[in-house]
């Protein structure tokens, strides 16, 4: 078993046992020890998200953006990373606007002059 295997596969018993902060702490120092496993940082990004940790998700995305640049998924996630909920209308404004400028990002990032 590889070690980035272990730490998913502890990480994973954690969350099954909705024990979170050791979830996402194993997850994070997975991330530390492989910086190349593309799994740890997604997992992370995806459940900070689902657990309603968006500035937390969208830090870790950024990280993963920058270890993984040519990966579109973390710069995806990275720009358009929102709360499934708000707290209020200022929340909200802030978020829309962050999407907005997230897509012209996007569009600027990604060339249509290649089959890619």
């Amino acid at each position: 078993m590889y070690l980035t295997e272990l730490h998913t596969a502890i990480s994973y018993c954690y969350r099954q046992l909705n024990l979170l902060d050791e979830y996402f702490s194993t997850l994070q120092q997975g991330i530390k020890l492989y910086p190349t496993d593309e799994r740890l940082h997604f997992s992370l990004i995806i459940d900070l998200r689902q657990n309603g940790r968006i500035q937390e998700s969208i830090l870790s995305a950024d990280h993963a953006a920058k270890c993984f640049p040519d990966d579109y998924t973390f710069q995806l996630l990275k720009y358009l990373t929102v709360p499934s909920i708000y707290e209020n209308q200022a929340e909200i404004n802030f978020f829309r606007q962050r999407y907005t400028q997230g897509l012209q990002k996007l569009i600027q990032y990604t060339s249509l002059k290649t089959t890619q």
